[in-house]
């Protein structure tokens, strides 16, 4: 059943990649990447938990279609996904997930969970929330707009996206028959570290070349996990 299980799911996920290869939406690096960090996940914490970042990956693509017009006439698309976005968006998930297998510790799954609710929630406000505010404001000065697409802009459109996303990915584990409570951790951890990213985008980003988008999603997605973490201890997980 295991082995069944495995099988669909690479089958599955190849058949998406494929899709978006062909779409351009994403290189050979990003597709290499994806299938290493599939693989480690699947002996570290297995399908179910796997499940949930390979939904963030379909999801992420799919919803660079919305008002996807607007974007390109914006010059705000996104290009094609690399190795530097994959690692950028499941860096952290790996971490919490690598440390689980080593420790056994449950709350690590948890902190995976908010890491990848996280990079659901930046990709979600990033693609739907810049179609529907053209100047959104600084989330470190709410009184200076700035264009759509630039690193700390933030608009009501895009943090409800951001909740939607979170929502949406921390409702996967139900189909588990994990925890309910696990959907609340993920929701509110995913909209924090999704806002993190807002902050460092607006400040070491804006900053320092090195400290490009992929290090701030990297960054606020892993500090999404210790809020998920600190959540489920408090919650007594």
């Amino acid at each position: 059943m295991w082995l069944e299980a495995v099988i669909l799911l690479i089958l599955v996920v190849t058949i998406a990649l494929i899709h978006f290869y062909r779409k351009r939406k994403v290189d050979l690096t990003a597709i290499i990447s994806i299938y290493v960090l599939g693989f480690v996940l699947i002996f570290t914490i297995g399908l179910s938990w796997l499940s949930l970042l390979v939904a963030f990956f379909i999801l992420g693509n799919l919803v660079t279609k919305y008002g996807y017009s607007v974007k390109k006439d914006r010059s705000i698309n996104e290009k094609v996904r690399t190795i530097s976005n994959v690692w950028g968006n499941g860096g952290a998930a790996l971490i919490y997930a690598i440390v689980y297998a080593l420790s056994g510790n449950g709350l690590l799954l948890i902190g995976y969970l908010g890491a990848v609710a996280a990079a659901t929630a930046d990709t979600f406000s990033t693609e739907m929330g810049q179609v529907h505010s053209r100047f959104p404001k600084l989330i470190i000065n709410p009184w200076k707009k700035v264009v759509a697409g630039t690193s700390g802009g933030v608009s009501g459109s895009g943090l409800l996206a951001s909740l939607f996303g979170a929502v949406v990915i921390s409702m996967i584990p139900l189909f588990f028959n994990m925890n309910p409570l696990l959907v609340l951790v993920g929701t509110l951890a995913g909209f924090i570290g999704c806002n993190i990213d807002s902050l460092l985008g607006a400040t070491f980003e804006a900053k320092y070349r090195w400290f490009n988008k992929h290090v701030v999603n990297l960054t606020a997605s892993f500090l999404a996990g210790i809020a998920a973490i600190l959540l489920g201890i408090l919650l007594g997980f």
